[in-house]
């Protein structure tokens, strides 16, 4: 749920989810079997465009890169995107 970009707008909705869901999400770690350490985030995702983007129809046709976590969290295939498609 943390990982999932554009979900939470603000560090403030960040701390609130986080108090009401970590405790919860450690337990359910636990009772599967998990130790874990803590948890913790990697910060916001990030749009960048050379076309302004308002509404998500603006991204219409675009090409998008994710975080691989991302990705399998949502069960996407990997799609390979050359390095001048990406930076020239």
């Amino acid at each position: 749920m943390y990982s999932l970009p554009f979900t939470l707008r603000s560090y403030a909705e960040v701390d609130y989810v986080r108090g009401k869901m970590d405790a919860a999400m450690l337990e359910g770690l636990k009772k599967n079997g998990f130790v874990s350490f803590g948890l913790t985030d990697n910060g916001f995702a990030y749009l960048m465009s050379n076309h302004p983007v308002a509404r998500p129809e603006d991204l219409k046709g675009q090409q998008g890169l994710v975080a691989e976590a991302t990705r399998s969290a949502r069960r996407r295939s990997p799609r390979s995107v050359s390095r001048r498609s990406r930076c020239g």
